[in-house]
């Protein structure tokens, strides 16, 4: 049993572009052989959630969870 930590854009039914459905058939995988997975995306909803994992939205505060913010070049969907 591994604890299985994932970043992403989007996870379903939220969704920012497609990439969701892979990251959720992904987790609901590991979820079925035991792993516990944590999902972070950077924005959605407040009240995110889903049966096989625990849905961390990084711009909604969480008790017991602190916020590190790390600098980057890197956007998504950004053009040239």
């Amino acid at each position: 049993i591994m604890n299985v930590l994932m970043l992403g854009w989007e996870f379903p039914p939220y969704f920012a572009g497609g990439v969701g459905i892979v990251c959720e058939a992904l987790s609901r995988a590991l979820a079925e052989r035991g792993d516990e997975v944590t999902f972070v995306m950077p924005h959605g909803p407040a009240a995110a959630e889903s049966p096989n994992v625990r849905l961390v939205v990084a711009s909604v505060p969480v008790s017991g969870l602190r916020l590190v913010r790390v600098g980057s070049l890197l956007a998504p969907y950004q053009t040239a």
